[in-house]
């Protein structure tokens, strides 16, 4: 096992700082907009809004080929060797692919209208009204390719306020439209969120590219072009489908939900998984910005790529796992001050999606490095896997249980999902996780189990003592990245002696 690298941690600190600062303010600004909305909506209207957003989502993962996301892996591994050509080449190749996906999926969105209002909403919606997400396609597939080349370039601190300047704007228009037009302005709430991001993202891909001459100066033959787009989609075409099948999976289940249990459960639904996925991204975001740039640079090199899953993996557990159990321990309080009383039953779903929560900070780390060592073909079949799992499961369990199988069937696909990518990244890498990240998955999933058990005898008892150890391990996960990163001050001292406590009882490595 290589030793502890203190610029490794506090690189990790630095850009999880900035990107969790700017998912803090996301997440507040979510609740605050989830609030109004719920209240003047309700859970029909709300889950409206989710299977809209999920269907906008999934069609535009579909038009978008992944090449976003292999975009950003050949600009990280440009950037990594210093070739100034190479940035220049994937990026005129990615703009100028992303303009014709772009108008040919939202054409074809478009076109297809009928048939997609009447599959998916079962003629309850006007095609005319499901056909204007096209729109929100065609600028979804362009800012995906705007937050792909700042995410290569690390612009870390760009797509920090990119985040926080879009939620906001978004969030201003959004909140006087519903409170004006009702259960109208649904479709125009959907439809801002990717405007806002296009427009923005635009200004700073522009004002990064105004401050990198050697970018314009280059010209770029057109056999370059055609070598580069298939470069982009041969990764990117096993990165779409995975998304595509991750979305579509979360889709069915709203459909699911809305056929078997109706529309205030597709709104209980759309609150649980909003919550769980809005803390999720604050904890994985925060560090993926600048994970996925470092590890594709490393990934040739086994030994160094294998320090960096596993730093990452243990920062995961160490930031995220505070938010597990805290969350975990007040869920009906969560549920009711984002929403409201009348989506209490989502604190049931919330509460086993979140141990599922635990599984996804050991298991994503190794999905990143399936995507940084090529292994697009693998993560298509993970992934398809881990969503048949997920609806076969809340499909068979939600005559049985309610509308608890969709929180008990997101467990399992974790347990499915987790295993495979840790057996292919080990035998890519010869990796394994270190001692420190077994103790601490296993303290997690053993502490949130029990949370979870006594919440169902009483839910003030769950609050006192799962917040308890929530705000002790925040602290613990605080003092000991902070130890690891070797940062000095009054912060560092207290770490520092922390730190020699925990060699004393044999945890440090």
């Amino acid at each position: 096992m290589a030793e502890t690298n203190p610029h490794s941690y506090r690189t990790i600190l630095r850009s999880s700082s900035i990107i969790g600062s700017a998912s803090l303010v996301d997440i507040l600004n979510g609740i605050i907009r989830a609030k109004v909305i719920a209240v003047l909506l309700g859970p029909a209207g709300i889950g409206l809004l989710g299977m809209f957003g999920n269907l906008m989502q999934t069609a535009s993962t579909l038009a978008a080929l992944g090449i976003g996301n292999s975009g950003s892996r050949q600009i990280a591994e440009a950037n990594a060797n210093g070739s100034d050509h190479a940035v220049l080449r994937t990026r005129k190749a990615l703009l100028s692919a992303t303009i014709c996906l772009a108008l040919i999926g939202a054409g074809t969105f478009w076109l297809g209208r009928d048939w997609i209002a009447d599959t998916a909403f079962g003629g309850s919606i006007p095609a005319s009204t499901v056909g204007w997400l096209a729109l929100g396609l065609a600028l979804s597939v362009a800012g995906g390719s705007q937050i792909a080349y700042l995410g290569g370039m690390r612009q870390v601190a760009d797509i920090a306020r990119l985040r926080v300047f879009s939620a906001l704007g978004a969030t201003a228009i959004a909140i006087p439209l519903v409170a004006v037009l009702g259960q109208q302005a649904i479709l125009p709430v959907v439809l801002i969120a990717p405007a806002v991001s296009f427009i923005l993202g635009h200004y700073f891909v522009h004002r990064q590219l105004r401050g990198s001459k050697k970018l314009q100066s280059h010209g770029l033959a057109l056999h370059e072009l055609f070598l580069e787009w298939k470069s982009l989609i041969g990764l990117g075409l096993a990165v779409m489908l995975s998304t595509l099948v991750v979305k579509g999976a979360e889709f069915g289940l709203r459909v699911l939900v809305l056929k078997d249990l109706g529309a205030d459960a597709v709104g209980w639904f759309q609150a649980s998984w909003a919550i769980g996925m809005m803390y999720l991204n604050f904890v994985l975001a925060a560090m993926g910005v600048d994970y996925y740039p470092r590890l594709v640079g490393a990934i040739k090199k086994p030994s160094n790529a294998r320090q960096m899953i596993n730093e990452q993996t243990e920062v995961a557990l160490l930031f995220g796992g505070g938010f597990v159990l805290g969350m975990l321990s007040l869920a009906p309080l969560a549920i009711s001050i984002v929403y409201s009383n009348d989506f209490a039953p989502a604190a049931r779903i919330l509460r086993y999606q979140l141990i599922g929560d635990v599984l996804i900070l050991v298991s994503w780390p190794l999905g990143i490095a399936l995507l940084a060592l090529g292994r697009g073909r693998t993560l298509v079949a993970t992934e398809t896997l881990g969503a048949t799992t997920l609806v076969g499961g809340a499909y068979i369990l939600m005559p049985i249980v309610g509308i608890e199988a969709v929180g008990i069937a997101f467990v399992a696909k974790q347990v499915v999902v987790l295993p495979i990518n840790l057996i292919v990244v080990a035998k890519d890498l010869g990796f394994r996780w270190k001692k420190e990240i077994v103790l601490l998955l296993v303290f997690l999933l053993a502490t949130s189990i029990g949370i979870v058990s006594l919440s169902h005898y009483s839910d003030f008892a769950a609050a006192l003592i799962g917040g308890s150890i929530a705000v002790i391990f925040t602290a613990f996960g605080l003092l000991r990245v902070v130890a690891m990163a070797e940062i000095g001050g009054r912060a560092g001292r207290i770490a520092t002696g922390f730190a020699a406590s925990l060699q004393r009882l044999g945890l440090k490595s």
